[in-house]
């Protein structure tokens, strides 16, 4: 049986620290996010939410330049270590990081770890089964579209989500793991609209990364 392996992709970043790291402490212009990582086994499969992806470091990034979320809901979607999240919540969201179940304890430890941030908190969520958890202004999701048979259950989880005027914001890395199948779903429920990027880190603006935009039809 073959397992994929996933790379960690080393770049020069003067706003993040080492990417090997236990620990790393990401700098934007008004906060600073410190962040514990589990760098074990990480496949496709597994532990992919142990560390901090390039993504969600563009998506905070991005967030934290165009985006006044002041008293607004806030979820975060496959949250990992929650970095997109504390960034929501520095700039004043009422934020809810959410993942699987072995995952919460890392994301808890992380809230811990910046007690400057305030008004975030951590629960499980499994996609396709949130009937009941309510509406968000914001959705935000960091490279969470590489298990091509969970689509549906994302897309159903940010349906059940949202109103008419919830924003969802999510970014994915090209990896050719059927990317592509999410977005044919999603354009038969949202208005789907890609990020210019030349609107992204300036370092990352020549990158394979997408930021997208989503609102319900």
């Amino acid at each position: 049986m073959t397992t994929n392996q996933v790379i960690l992709w080393k770049y020069k970043n003067t706003a993040v620290d080492e990417k090997y790291q236990p620990t790393r402490t990401f700098h934007f212009d008004n906060t600073s996010i410190t962040i514990q990582q589990q760098k074990t086994d990480i496949t496709i499969e597994k532990n992919t939410g142990n560390v901090v992806w390039d993504g969600a470091f563009i998506l905070s990034d991005y967030i934290l330049r165009n985006f006044d979320l002041t008293g607004k809901r806030v979820i975060e979607l496959g949250a990992g270590t929650g970095l997109v999240g504390l960034a929501a919540s520095s700039n004043g969201g009422i934020t809810t990081v959410t993942d699987i179940t072995n995952q919460v304890e890392l994301l808890k430890t992380n809230i811990n770890l910046n007690p400057h941030i305030k008004n975030i908190n951590a629960e499980e969520l499994l996609w396709g089964t949130n009937d009941t958890i309510g509406k968000y202004d914001y959705i935000f999701g960091s490279e969470i579209l590489y298990l091509h048979d969970q689509h549906l259950n994302l897309i159903q989880t940010c349906k059940s989500l949202s109103t008419k005027n919830t924003v969802i914001l999510m970014i994915y890395k090209h990896r050719g793991l059927g990317e592509e199948h999410f977005f044919e779903i999603a354009e038969n429920e949202f208005q789907v609209d890609i990020i210019p990027k030349d609107e992204y880190h300036k370092e990352f603006q020549n990158s394979e990364y997408t930021i997208f935009q989503m609102y319900l039809k």
